[in-house]
């Protein structure tokens, strides 16, 4: 055997990147998750694709919000499911509630048959809970 072919042979296989399905938290979105991810993202950008989704469900601008201006508004922040019927979401609620959770699934499940295989799944708050169910 030539040093070459023992070169070669010695090299380790060049990896596949895993797939790690993304889903951020209540009141988040994609963009927000994938902007406070950037130092994972960044540490794992050679061993990993992220996959970023977001939740189905916009959150209701809150009666007791106060905002200032007009552009000061929630509509960017989402939701997976809602833990009331009046689309409100408390993780210390005891509820039979999960308005809005077959959406989501049925989301998620449209997200693995377009981007499969999927690796692992990282979710944080709502999205780490979603992430246990997954």
């Amino acid at each position: 055997m030539s040093t070459n072919e023992r070169v070669k042979k010695s090299k380790p296989e060049e990896m596949k990147k895993q797939r790690i399905l993304m889903l951020h938290g209540y009141r988040q979105s994609e963009m927000a998750f994938r902007e406070r991810s950037g130092g994972l993202r960044k540490a794992l950008k050679s061993q990993c694709e992220f996959i970023f989704c977001e939740a189905p469900h916009l959150v209701p601008k809150s009666v007791t919000e106060k905002v200032d201006n007009e552009e000061a508004t929630n509509s960017d922040e989402r939701g997976w499911w809602f833990s009331a019927d009046d689309d409100s979401y408390n993780a210390l609620d005891v509820t039979e509630c999960d308005k809005g959770f077959e959406k989501s699934l049925d989301y998620l499940n449209e997200t693995f048959r377009q981007h499969e295989p999927i690796d692992g799944i990282l979710g944080f708050s709502q999205g780490g809970c979603l992430a246990g169910i997954l």
